[in-house]
């Protein structure tokens, strides 16, 4: 069973797959995040055409490379797809500036028979094809021992899980949700977000949009949405049972033991936008404000 974890970004879904991981019949990815579910020109792009994407998923420069030419021939999409498979999905810089891709987990040959094989079949059953080829990526892994679950912690997973679940129909999906302006402090630091705070507001509620209106379309057997505040500080144990019960997964001692000494309060820095904001009571009710607009 494929498991999804996500959420706006810098909101736990690599925490939650670093707990979910100690357990004997979870398997996480390597990379945690594997991209070509989420990202332009992705598996879903080549079964069903291209999706929309929030701010700050994709460039300028991509979304008007899209708007030119919007491959509506799936051997275009496929040759997009294969072409970021054997590259940058391949082998790139993570956001710590540490090597990763999805040459951790597999080999370039077997990642090259996959691809072969994807093409040959698209010719009669796309869909199929599509779905066989993750499957196929999921076994090929280096790590995989036949554990009954796999994992992928990419935050957009979330956005579109609607199109990963009509691909992967008996996925589920865990959706990390953290305090909004925890969440938009942490975003304004990094080099990939936005980093003037009313557009971080912004890319903060077009993600929780495009979550709500991708997850309505999941059955509720399928999604679990967990707040990171609670499994770490106010909720723990009813949180950490929740999530084994969502997954069918018994408690074990790896797993418990990475809880109890790994996931700690003074880790999660709760409410660090107080401190790193000199006004928070005035970003406190601009985002009040923008939010109360943004819903009407």
């Amino acid at each position: 069973m494929p498991i999804f974890s996500g959420g706006t970004g810098r909101s736990g879904t690599t925490i939650v797959g670093k707990l979910l991981g100690k357990h004997s019949q979870v398997k996480c990815g390597k990379p945690y995040e594997i991209k070509f579910l989420t990202d332009v020109f992705s598996l879903t792009d080549v079964a069903y055409g291209m999706r929309d994407f929030a701010s700050g998923e994709i460039s300028k420069k991509t979304e008007l490379y899209l708007k030119l030419f919007p491959h509506k021939s799936y051997e275009a999409r496929m040759k997009k797809f294969s072409a970021r498979m054997l590259d940058n999905w391949f082998e790139r810089t993570n956001r710590l500036g540490q090597n990763s891709g999805l040459h951790l987990g597999i080999t370039r040959k077997n990642l090259k028979s996959l691809l072969a094989k994807l093409q040959e079949e698209a010719r009669h059953d796309l869909e199929s094809a599509a779905r066989n080829f993750f499957y196929g990526f999921v076994n090929a892994q280096r790590q995989y021992k036949s554990e009954p679950n796999w994992m992928d912690t990419s935050p957009p997973n979330i956005m579109h899980s609607a199109s990963i679940a009509r691909l992967l129909p008996d996925a589920k999906f865990i959706e990390m949700k953290r305090n909004p302006l925890d969440t938009i402090a942490s975003v304004v630091r990094e080099p990939w977000g936005p980093n003037n705070l009313d557009d971080a507001m912004q890319w903060w509620l077009r993600r929780t949009d495009m979550a709500e209106e991708s997850l309505a379309k999941i059955p509720s057997n399928q999604r679990l949405a967990l707040k990171l505040e609670d499994l770490i500080i106010h909720d723990r144990e009813n949180s950490y049972q929740k999530l084994l019960t969502f997954l069918g997964l018994e408690d074990e001692g790896p797993i418990r033991e990475y809880f109890n000494n790994e996931m700690l309060a003074e880790k999660l820095h709760e409410n660090r936008w107080k401190r790193d904001f000199e006004n928070p009571k005035e970003i406190e009710d601009r985002f009040a404000h923008m939010s109360e607009r943004w819903s009407n």
